[in-house]
């Protein structure tokens, strides 16, 4: 996964395996680094991570305590799959929201901007918690 990550453009240090592991040992979340494959070579990684507390309440955020993350794609249609993915993971574990923070790429469909970040572009999805 680090190899497509390093030889992407829009690959990040937030994007490899070393801010799992420090996320994980430092601040206890559950990482989960979810990839797309296409003939056997990965063409797509969405790190997001379990953040649970008073604040925020239950989310699943890329990546947390970093600028950038979200979807890192070779292209749009592995990009569209991974989102996909990563809306019926949200809606599988019944967070309250998504929060995927793409460097590049713009707002993507049935997201918005969080307007309290000017710089960074953090995306929300709120999640409809089934019943």
């Amino acid at each position: 996964m680090d190899r497509f990550v390093l030889e992407h453009p829009n690959g990040t240090f937030f994007h490899q395996m070393a801010w799992k592991r420090v996320l994980e040992k430092t601040f206890d979340h559950q990482a989960q680094y979810l990839y797309a494959e296409r003939d056997g070579r990965i063409v797509a990684v969405a790190p997001v991570f379990m953040v649970s507390n008073w604040m925020v309440g239950r989310c699943l955020v890329s990546s947390p305590l970093a600028s950038y993350g979200g979807i890192c794609a070779a292209d749009k249609e592995s990009e569209k799959a991974l989102l996909e993915f990563l809306k019926r993971q949200a809606q599988d574990q019944q967070v309250d929201y998504l929060e995927l923070r793409n460097p590049a790429g713009g707002t993507l469909p049935g997201f918005v901007r969080n307007p309290r970040y000017s710089v960074f572009p953090w995306l929300f999805l709120r999640i409809r918690k089934l019943s």
